[in-house]
């Protein structure tokens, strides 16, 4: 059929200086749905077919245009949710870890060439390594790759972000804590005990770290810790914390829970002696001040 969907722009990109190094042409059109669909589908009637997801960083892979380092870095720097996670996925998919390991790697072949090239060939006259500079050598890449083994640990922080957990009894301002974090209403706040009954999780950024704030039902006296012990098992996640907010009103079950969620990597705990009424404005005004 000759009938006209859209005024496009072609653009031709001739391999190898392209993404994924093969030969790509891409097309421009107006940003209308019902345009974008008509060209999609005249395309996919002339022999094209809709691309996988991720073939373009497959093909990118497979043609040598990247390393898996970078290819993984592409995924992460779409799902970056800070500034900081997104610098740090540009300068890995700018090839700065493959660079790095490629460099330890030219180091290890020149020692390991240079300690056998005297054996291989004695009749050269090729002089040995000094034992001394080997070890220097050595030391170097073993402190580098423990370096970048070190730096796992902060990346993965970078990239899922940190889980912080809120605890506490009923009506200590665990919800009022939450909210002024989130610098908005997002939980309901009153004095009655048990207002929040599930958990309650949002996204916020602080300093460029990721934090998923989760804030929790009261925790009632209970005869056993049987509660306690599955909200222990639920949110014991890697790159979590935890915030515990009581009262002096009930220490012992106070320093009980505190024992038993003092297993976190990092541990807060905040303990109030106003009314329920009052506690809540406390714990909000110690976050403003923190902030």
């Amino acid at each position: 059929s000759e009938e006209k969907i859209d005024e496009v722009i072609l653009v031709l990109m001739k391999k190898p200086q392209t993404y994924t190094r093969e030969d790509i042409i891409e097309f421009n059109c107006h940003g209308g749905v019902l345009s974008l669909r008509k060209v999609l589908e005249t395309s996919i009637n002339c022999g094209a077919r809709m691309a996988e997801p991720g073939e373009f960083t497959k093909r990118a892979f497979l043609n040598g245009r990247i390393d898996l380092s970078q290819a993984e870095a592409v995924i992460d720097l779409i799902q970056a949710k800070t500034e900081r996670s997104l610098s740090s996925s540009l300068a890995k998919l700018s090839g700065s870890l493959k660079k790095k390991i490629t460099d330890l790697r030219n180091r290890l072949i020149r020692i390991s060439a240079e300690i056998e090239a005297p054996m291989d060939f004695p009749d050269q006259d090729i002089k040995e390594i000094c034992p001394k500079k080997v070890e220097e050598n050595i030391n170097y890449i073993l402190k580098e790759v423990n370096s970048l083994i070190e730096t796992l640990d902060y990346g993965k922080i970078l990239k899922e972000g940190i889980n912080a957990l809120i605890v506490g009894k009923t009506n200590v301002g665990k919800s009022s804590l939450f909210n002024t974090l989130l610098r908005e209403n997002r939980a309901i706040v009153t004095h009655l005990p048990g207002t929040t009954r599930d958990t309650i999780e949002e996204l916020i950024n602080i300093k460029g770290i990721a934090f998923k704030v989760i804030d929790t039902a009261g925790l009632k006296t209970p005869e056993n810790f049987k509660d306690t012990f599955v909200l222990f098992l639920i949110f014991k996640r890697p790159n979590s914390f935890c915030l515990s907010i009581f009262s002096f009103k009930s220490i012992l079950f106070s320093i009980t829970i505190t024992l038993l969620l003092s297993f976190f990597p990092f541990f807060i705990s905040l303990i109030t002696s106003l009314s329920s009424k009052d506690s809540g404005t406390l714990v909000s005004n110690i976050a403003k001040i923190s902030l």
